[in-house]
């Protein structure tokens, strides 16, 4: 949570907003937002997606391939759009 954290305060402040201005666009407390700062909350996915829109930023999910690990690469990155695959079960 630490490394989210940190790429969301550095994303607000290249935007030059504050919490409290974030949280606005977000739809949430500006102690939510502090909290997600602070690694003190794990926020949802659809938390992320709001933060991200509010950033301009797509949020992208994904797993590393293993057998790769140690290469710098990634492999099965894709965009989160906030649709779930038919079948798929998730909250």
């Amino acid at each position: 949570m630490e490394a989210l954290a940190r790429i969301l305060i550095a994303y607000r402040i290249e935007q030059g907003l504050t919490q409290k201005a974030l949280a606005e666009r977000v739809g949430t407390s500006e102690t939510a937002i502090c909290r997600l700062e602070s690694g003190q909350h794990k926020p949802s996915v659809q938390t992320l997606v709001k933060i991200g829109r509010a950033l301009g930023q797509k949020l992208i999910i994904g797993f590393e391939d293993a057998s790769r690990r140690g290469e710098g690469r990634a492999a099965g990155w894709l965009p989160y759009s906030g649709l779930a695959p038919a079948g798929a079960n998730v909250r």
